[in-house]
């Protein structure tokens, strides 16, 4: 499983995106709000842990299902099942787990070493004349 480290720089959100959109591509399945959710984890990243990160691709080709992880080098600070799960009635929400919250199926978070991931699964549309050949699940990652 491929595994590429990206470090914390602008330009990082947009190969985070760029490489989850090749290895849908490269399956044949397409899910707009994987690419989308990537780039917001990948932010989140970047700009709160400031460390350099991985992205971690899971995609079932028979089911269409995507799951992608973003796992940077800093600990979450508090328990980030909360903000993913539900909004914070006495405040702001922030634009990205409010963005996870409505586009991604299933959501969650463990600890990684020292740092954590972040994780989402959406629904895919697979090529029809892919899916018939092919049953296995393939697992890609950065």
């Amino acid at each position: 499983m491929r595994s590429p480290v990206f470090p914390p720089a602008l330009n990082s959100v947009r190969l985070a995106r760029e490489f989850v959109s090749d290895e849908l591509n490269r399956a044949r399945v397409r899910s707009d709000a994987a690419v989308i959710l990537v780039g917001e984890l990948a932010e989140n990243a970047m700009l709160h842990a400031r460390t350099s990160f991985s992205v971690e691709v899971d995609i079932d080709v028979a089911s269409g299902r995507v799951r992608v992880d973003v796992v940077d080098g800093r600990a979450a600070d508090t328990d980030l099942s909360v903000g993913l799960a539900f909004p914070d009635p006495s405040g702001p929400v922030p634009h990205g787990l409010e963005m996870l919250r409505k586009l991604a199926a299933v959501r969650g978070w463990s600890t990684c070493g020292d740092g954590k991931s972040v994780w989402f699964e959406v629904p895919g549309n697979v090529d029809p004349r892919h899916a018939a050949s092919s049953q296995r699940p393939l697992s890609f990652a950065h």
